[in-house]
């Protein structure tokens, strides 16, 4: 009786109901779980900016005090103490050759010399995705297990008053693992609510199944005759006892009309 009851159990209107808001609620959490994502995301992007453009600020303040023969001395000096440094530094001569810094850590385009001009094009910022395997990134991460194979990056560029370029470069591995984690999170998230909701959905279904069954099996019996039946109440209340109680008062009137008809008879 149980395998039949889960075998047509989505014949149930209740059973689809059901089903339909748990549906609704996964929707809604997807929603918001993105736009968690998204806001989280831009959140860190906006303040990777904000340090990048003070990183470029104090390289152009240092140009300004010591001149550019020691601008690319401490960019090479930075850049050779710090190989797995989240930021990277690159110093650029009028034609866009490199002068000093670690271009090795970044993308083959920004090795480019047309790159000054492309980087100048679009106000001196790009946002970016940056392998570990060029970067050589050195960061363990405190709260995120997963081993990252990408990182995002922002770059800010800026031209100095002798024609030269400077480029700096951030990494911010924790934009990728707020997205890993709050996908992982979204997946486990959606799985449970499904999991939970659909077995919430057949216990109810068969729960209420269970009580019109009982009406169902009574009202075959008053039809085939037997008008002493009564629907019984189990004292919670709700909207199955109004109607069993409804169901029984309306018996109990045709008992009193039929027996009637018998004396008038």
């Amino acid at each position: 009786m149980l395998f039949a009851n889960l075998v047509n159990i989505h014949r149930s209107t209740f059973f689809r109901l059901t089903c339909l808001f748990m549906l609704a609620f996964v929707a809604a959490t997807l929603i918001t779980v993105g736009w968690i994502d998204e806001a989280m995301e831009n959140y860190l992007e906006e303040k990777a900016l904000s340090f990048s453009e003070e990183q470029i600020r104090e390289k152009q303040d240092f140009f300004q005090s010591y001149g550019s023969a020691a601008l690319a001395e401490d960019i090479s000096e930075f850049s050779l103490q710090n190989t797995g440094s989240r930021e990277i530094y690159v110093l650029f001569d009028a034609g866009c050759e490199v002068v000093a810094g670690a271009p090795g850590r970044l993308p083959a385009d920004f090795q480019d010399t047309e790159i000054c001009d492309i980087l100048a094009a679009v106000g001196g910022t790009r946002v970016f995705d940056l392998s570990r395997q060029i970067s050589a990134l050195d960061y363990q991460s405190e709260f995120f297990s997963g081993e990252l194979e990408v990182d995002v990056a922002v770059a800010r560029f800026a031209r100095l008053s002798n024609g030269e370029s400077v480029l700096a470069v951030l990494v911010v591995p924790e934009i990728e693992e707020t997205r890993e984690f709050l996908d992982e999170t979204l997946a486990w998230l959606v799985g449970l609510l499904l999991v939970v909701g659909l077995a919430g959905a057949i216990f109810l279904t068969q729960a209420v199944s269970y009580r019109l069954d009982k009406v169902n099996s009574i009202s075959r019996d008053i039809r085939e005759g037997d008008l002493s039946r009564r629907v019984p109440l189990n004292g919670s209340h709700d909207e199955f006892d109004h109607l069993s109680m409804n169901l029984n008062s309306m018996l109990d009137r045709i008992e009193q009309v039929l027996e009637s008809h018998k004396q008038v008879s």
